[in-house]
């Protein structure tokens, strides 16, 4: 009996010997790739379409971040289906730090509580590697429209009996904010999705439907020419460009300050000095002071650690499925 029970104890020790032997050998692999990545090319998906504010970060800082890393960084454009397809394809993505993707919050967050059979889960799927920053959104109306402030606003909005409103498509950061500001306010609106942002825009410069939330960057001309009017900033602070329009927060709007937010991920698995080092030169990338001016028009830039990331995209996925299951959010 004592022959064999000392029989197993070895067995067990021998297997924990082999255990700790593989992952002492796995770790010097891991830091031996990592000592000599990157060595080829690397490729960044991006599941937004070509010219729009996301593709010109991914240009802006695939650029740099080649500099830094000292190999190509290539863009694959894989947009479609709320970034659904360009999320997947790298969600399947070799784990080898070669590919990493830009996803927003509606990709990392608000889709998982969208879509009940999304090929990934963010958490489960990606690993963090920094926050990108941010896109400025602001509320604008048809000037034909007769306010000029966040009270006026209300106030026509709660007197008129049938309001439309418009946004980019179900899910859009359009249609999520302004979902918002009606759970915040209790005002009575009626969604009208179209496809894509720019087709909404131009139908309440042409004063079709009277309302929207839009990104700065791409109204700021329209506005400038007095084809919208501005009422409010959704973010937490005011625009440089449009110093006397206030933040939504300011006015007392609960639920605010609220803004999309992009960020890069690696597909999960990715060894940790690769991510590491991937994810150092993406902040460096990022930081630089040329590549910070080149996005001001588009973006504010902000970094994060990757713990941070992570801390962000739970407490998204809970705040956006609250918001989902409140109004009874569909995807199309």
């Amino acid at each position: 009996m004592q022959r064999r029970q000392l029989l197993t104890a070895w067995a067990a020790l021998l297997l924990l010997a082999q255990v700790l032997f593989a992952q002492v050998l796995l770790a010097q692999v891991a830091s031996a790739v990592a000592q000599t990545y990157p060595s080829r090319p690397i490729r960044q998906i991006v599941p937004y379409a070509s010219g729009s504010a996301a593709d010109a970060l991914a240009r802006v800082a695939g650029d740099k971040l080649a500099q830094v890393l000292g190999q190509p960084v290539v863009i694959d454009s894989r947009p479609g289906a709320n970034s659904i397809v360009g999320a997947e394809v790298a969600a399947r993505a070799a784990a080898d730090g070669y590919t990493f993707v830009q996803l927003n919050d509606a990709a990392s967050a608000l889709n998982v509580a969208l879509y009940p059979k999304l090929p990934y889960h963010t958490l489960k799927d990606f690993a963090p590697l920094t926050r990108a920053g941010s896109f400025a959104m602001v509320l604008v109306v048809n000037p034909a429209v007769p306010v000029a402030s966040v009270e006026q606003f209300l106030a026509w909005a709660r007197a008129g009996k049938e309001i439309n409103f418009g946004s980019g498509g179900v899910g859009s950061a359009q249609h999520v904010l302004m979902e918002m500001l009606i759970s915040s306010t209790g005002l009575r609106l009626t969604h009208v999705p179209y496809r894509g942002v720019i087709p909404a825009m131009n139908d309440v410069v042409a004063g079709h439907i009277p309302m929207m939330v839009v990104g700065l960057a791409g109204s700021l001309g329209a506005i400038r020419s007095g084809l919208l009017r501005p009422i409010a900033m959704t973010g937490a602070k005011r625009a440089a460009e449009l110093p006397d329009v206030p933040t939504l927060a300011e006015k007392g709007i609960a639920g605010f300050p609220a803004e999309p937010w992009t960020a890069f991920f690696a597909p999960a698995g990715t060894p940790e000095p690769i991510l590491a080092r991937l994810s150092g030169g993406l902040v460096e990338a990022l930081n630089d002071a040329g590549v910070r001016e080149k996005l001001k028009p588009v973006m504010e830039v902000e970094t994060s650690t990757p713990e941070a990331l992570r801390a962000m995209v739970e407490r998204d996925i809970e705040r956006y499925g609250n918001l989902v299951r409140a109004v009874g959010m569909k995807a199309e």
